[in-house]
């Protein structure tokens, strides 16, 4: 948050950084979410923000414009950005090039290449791209079923995970998305 607030600083109006995080990933958002994770930054135009969170985690905010009184802001990360003082496009590249994305992405795209040269199996294949994305993995066969999951050492706490690893099949609601995503 600290590399991000002195890239923003010309920008900035307040700001408020009250804990260490590592933000991995970062989401612009003109809705209202129902997760936050702590190691995400969530943009938002602060007319756009959500009226209350209910999440306990540390959230960090880069809010564009000035909100308004909104007391969960002060359990949070945030940098507040002068209205039009930036675009959207240079606030997201800025972001982009923090979090080094196309230093990873090259060197995951060189290690799987690399794996599939060395004839490595698919779940090698699969615990390299866990080792880069870092969420769970799912391979489903054309019934829907678990061939394979990739777990990490992250804590799966979410019900649909739970459910899936148990049956050894997909949540209904996941197959849902997954459905409506491919179309």
């Amino acid at each position: 948050m600290n590399e991000i607030l002195d890239k923003f600083s010309q920008f900035t109006s307040s700001y408020k950084i009250s804990f260490d995080t590592e933000i991995v990933n970062f989401k612009f958002s003109t809705k209202n979410l129902q997760n936050y994770s702590p190691y995400c930054l969530y943009i938002f135009r602060a007319n756009k923000l959500p009226k209350e969170i209910f999440n306990y985690n540390k959230i960090n905010f880069l809010i564009i414009g000035e909100p308004q009184d909104l007391p969960y802001l002060n359990r949070c990360n945030y940098i507040i950005l002068k209205e039009d003082s930036i675009s959207i496009f240079d606030i997201i590249k800025i972001i982009q090039s923090l979090l080094n994305f196309d230093d990873a992405l090259s060197s995951f795209k060189e290690k799987l290449f690399y794996s599939i040269k060395d004839d490595l199996s698919i779940s090698n294949m699969i615990s390299i791209a866990f080792e880069y994305l870092n969420n769970p993995i799912m391979v489903l066969n054309s019934k829907y079923e678990t061939c394979y999951f990739e777990l990490g050492k992250t804590v799966l706490n979410e019900p649909v995970w739970e459910f899936q690893i148990k049956n050894n099949r997909p949540h209904p609601e996941y197959s849902l998305k997954y459905n409506k995503s491919r179309e």
